[in-house]
């Protein structure tokens, strides 16, 4: 078979080196014939793909010779069916096909996971497969879930403030006379806590609080009573909202 080097008397009639005007034979690689062509001395040149990496970039790339020889065109000669001998003792698996298995707890000094414990420490949980600590393991002290106290239903609404807050600055940079809800704060352009999670609008503020614009509507899910007696001092009027609907509730 002329894959072994020993080219049949069919095949080396029609793939004989003809009389034509080209380098040696032995000058460069890709004039050779049979095994000389498959890139037998590939390991003594700088290859392109390499086992540890892609054109100079870092990573491990399996029959890195044998994919370089295949992107270089050295195995299209196996593909011609009128000039090569196909047979059973010549046939090649495809690059990285067959990958070398690792074989893992043979080496007393080795390192990674090739040594006699095959990566694993000598005892404990990291040795087991799986999750090698439960969840919320802390060692010796108790677990952060045991250790927190547990708080009522009326103590956690206590820490929550479901509503997005407006103060009497928002509301007093509104000209006389207007119509506003927290919508229409942000389409003025009044910087206004951004309404993220909760979609329900608290009006805040305080006696203390400068607030100079009459005849405010302001429509909102829920008043201070500090913030109501200012709009309401001024001649406003407080519209309250439904919690679920976000319709006016009392706007008469």
């Amino acid at each position: 078979s002329s894959f072994m080097g020993a080219q049949t008397a069919t095949s080396y009639a029609l793939s004989a080196p003809q009389d034509y005007d080209r380098a040696p034979v032995d000058e460069h690689y890709s004039y050779r014939h049979g095994a000389a062509s498959m890139g037998m001395i590939a390991k003594a040149r700088l290859e392109f793909l390499s086992p540890s990496g892609y054109n100079g970039r870092h990573g491990e790339i399996f029959a890195a010779e044998r994919r370089e020889m295949r992107r270089r065109g050295e195995e299209l000669y196996m593909h011609d069916v009128d000039n090569f001998e196909l047979t059973y003792f010549n046939l090649v698996p495809a690059p990285g096909a067959i990958k070398k298995r690792v074989v893992r707890g043979r080496g007393k000094y080795q390192g990674g996971k090739r040594g006699n414990a095959a990566g694993m420490p000598s005892k404990g949980p990291k040795q087991r497969t799986g999750r090698p600590y439960p969840r919320g393991f802390d060692a010796a002290q108790a677990p952060i879930n045991i250790t927190t106290p547990k708080l009522y239903p009326e103590q956690k609404a206590l820490m929550k403030n479901p509503y997005t807050s407006i103060n009497l600055g928002h509301l007093d940079q509104v000209a006389d006379g207007e119509e506003v809800d927290y919508h229409d704060l942000v389409r003025i352009g009044i910087k206004v806590p951004p309404c993220t999670v909760f979609k329900r609008f608290k009006v805040q503020g305080s006696m203390d609080d400068e607030f100079t614009t009459k005849n405010l509507t302001v429509y909102a899910h829920f008043f201070e009573p500090a913030a109501r007696d200012k709009i309401e001092s001024l001649g406003g009027k407080c519209v309250r909202l439904h919690d679920y609907t976000h319709l006016p509730l009392d706007e008469d």
